[in-house]
């Protein structure tokens, strides 16, 4: 059994066609078992169409990424094989849906789609700031999964049902990107697949209003998952050595002169040290921010 989950947030005026443009693909894949649910955060009409298309509803949790992870953590209570989960804004080619069910037959644990592995899948202009910022974010994901990933932001994903028990998140807005890096860190193989994207056929993307504050948003996550935090507190720790070993201070360290220089220099030898001391202490934030929101779904998922 295959669950397929679309994920929506007001889009009643394409829910419905895209709804049948699935069940059109689906017939092509007479062997496949599926169920299909909507989670949907939406105050229009979108849940209602989607009733009516006899798809089983999970509730939204104000922001796509809380969805998301709620969403497969409801997953986790049934008994699938497979999950796919797709963007419900019309840009996903759903004709893909077969591929990437092949690779998780050839054996990958979670397929992600790319539009430019191979040459730019978009169709129509995309802008050169969002281009820009796709390439620093699969920068991160290759960093932190040792493996090669030329996009961040496909909307359409399959994985296999063991890997939804072991994902991990910190942030709400990087839940693509920390898929993937969960995954990899638990030893799953990931395949990465060519991917098309349409132009959206209404409206703006509900995922980035302000550019500015969804940098915010993905910045701490992003680097916590690099362990950048680990880095600042490594580089202050060799500055605050360099420091300790300059003539000034060595000479303080022998003569018992008390000088300005040599006050200085203790200065900045503390000052490192603190800073080290700092950054290390974001692995015990990291470790919080864990917790914290696996408890938040687990108390969503106490009141369902």
């Amino acid at each position: 059994m295959t669950a397929i989950v679309i994920f929506t947030k007001n889009e009643e005026k394409i829910i419905s066609q895209l709804i049948d443009d699935l069940y059109n693909v689906l017939k092509t894949l007479p062997s496949l078992n599926f169920e299909l649910f909507l989670c949907d955060d939406s105050t229009d009409k979108t849940q209602e169409i989607a009733k009516k298309k006899k798809l089983n509803i999970i509730s939204g949790k104000g922001s796509l990424g809380w969805s998301y992870y709620f969403a497969l953590s409801y997953l986790s209570k049934g008994s699938f094989e497979n999950i796919i989960t797709l963007d419900g804004d019309g840009q996903t080619d759903l004709s893909e849906i077969p591929a990437f069910l092949q690779e998780l037959q050839k054996g990958h644990d979670l397929v992600v789609g790319s539009r430019f592995l191979n040459s730019s899948s978009i169709s129509y202009p995309y802008s050169k700031w969002n281009f820009m910022g796709v390439k620093m974010l699969s920068f991160i994901i290759s960093f932190c999964a040792l493996q090669k990933f030329t996009d961040s932001h496909g909307g359409l994903r399959a994985m296999k049902f063991r890997l939804i028990k072991d994902i991990s998140f910190l942030g709400t807005h990087s839940y693509v990107q920390e898929t993937i890096i969960s995954a990899k860190s638990h030893g799953f193989k990931v395949k990465e697949l060519d991917s098309k994207w349409n132009k959206r056929p209404y409206g703006e993307s509900r995922v980035v209003h302000s550019k500015i504050k969804y940098i915010k948003a993905m910045a701490l996550p992003l680097l916590l998952r690099m362990k950048a935090h680990w880095i600042f507190s490594i580089v202050f720790l060799i500055l605050c050595y360099l420091h300790l070993n300059l003539s000034n201070t060595r000479h303080f360290r022998e003569s018992g002169n008390l000088s300005l220089t040599g006050i200085f220099n203790i200065f900045q030898n503390n000052f490192y040290l603190i800073l080290a001391v700092f950054f290390g202490l974001f692995e015990l934030y990291k470790r919080y921010l864990f917790i914290k929101n696996k408890k938040q779904i687990k108390k969503w998922m106490n009141d369902e």
